[in-house]
């Protein structure tokens, strides 16, 4: 299911909605990417952790990056998978 980006506009009673444009999230876009990392745990053991990353500003996505989007998400083609 595609969610979009909508901008509400109007005065109370009468409001009017324009889809903006598709909102991407980063699970689902082609700039993303992820990478496994072995980090110590809290007591001292090595976990697999898998991080996404963002390839337009190289920044790790810290909160629940299937949730996560931005201004730069563009949707995966077939060829990009």
């Amino acid at each position: 299911m595609n969610e979009y980006i909508i901008r509400e506009t109007g005065s109370p009673g009468v409001v009017k909605q324009e889809i903006v444009g598709e909102l991407v999230r980063c699970k689902d876009c082609k700039h993303s990417r992820t990478e496994e990392l072995t980090v110590k745990s809290k007591v001292g053991f090595l976990e697999t952790r898998i991080i996404r990353f963002c390839n337009k500003n190289e920044m790790p996505i810290a909160v629940r990056a299937d949730m996560h989007y931005c201004a730069w998400g563009e949707r995966k083609d077939d060829a990009d998978e």
